[in-house]
């Protein structure tokens, strides 16, 4: 088992998405899009997105077109104001109550002559979501165990569930976080779900202090 200060008692680890997961990604993606391509008459629809299928597709964009879109939207700073999910500030700050290392864990690419760590690190810092590590990679949670080890992680929140399966790999202890557009994104398996902060922060609790009982009793 790593630490990540061997200089403090090692403690469980919880990790967190933050597009779609904590923040209304979207809904702010794709009312910029009808702003761009100036198709105001498609955002009610836009808006209706559900995962059934690719979001370029349900828009009915070429994939070009949509690419051109994606890194307009990141260029433009869009993600230091994205709106965050309500009581999103108040379930991060009841899960660190529970003397967790709590990590952000992102696949937005760092490593670009853009501004997505300074806009992330805003995002963070106006919406209060105070943490103790934050990763960005397109392999995050393989990441997250070099760093912190698999034994540590108690619990991943997330909303993309190609990242939720490759997490369950990993014995990572996902939880798919359910919102209003990945509600029919194909699940061919039984994931553990939790519709609300509450459904979720009730799983961790109970994954943190299972975690918690067995380090004692060992």
């Amino acid at each position: 088992m790593l630490c990540s200060n061997c200089s403090r008692p090692v403690r469980p680890v919880v990790a967190l998405d933050i597009d779609g997961t904590l923040a209304q990604y979207h809904k702010q993606f794709v009312t910029f899009a009808a702003t761009y391509l100036n198709r105001y008459d498609e955002l009610v629809r836009w808006l209706t997105y559900d995962g059934a299928k690719e979001m370029s597709d349900f828009m009915e964009l070429p994939k070009e077109t949509y690419r051109q879109i994606k890194l307009a939207y990141r260029q433009g700073g869009n993600k230091r104001w994205m709106e965050p999910f309500k009581e999103a500030a108040g379930f991060v700050m009841l899960v660190r109550e529970l003397d967790v290392e709590l990590w952000i864990t992102t696949t937005r690419p760092w490593q670009r002559l853009d501004n997505i760590d300074p806009d992330t690190q805003e995002w963070l810092r106006r919406n209060a979501i105070l943490h103790h590590g934050l990763i960005y990679d397109e392999d995050k949670y393989h990441r997250l165990v070099e760093i912190v080890g698999p034994d540590r992680v108690v619990a991943v929140l997330e909303d993309d569930y190609e990242q939720y399966l490759i997490a369950e790999r990993l014995g990572l202890h996902p939880i798919l976080r359910r919102t209003s557009f990945n509600r029919r994104v194909p699940l061919p398996g039984r994931p553990v779900e939790a519709m609300t902060f509450a459904d979720a922060y009730a799983l961790i609790e109970q994954a943190v202090n299972a975690w918690k009982k067995e380090k004692t009793d060992a």
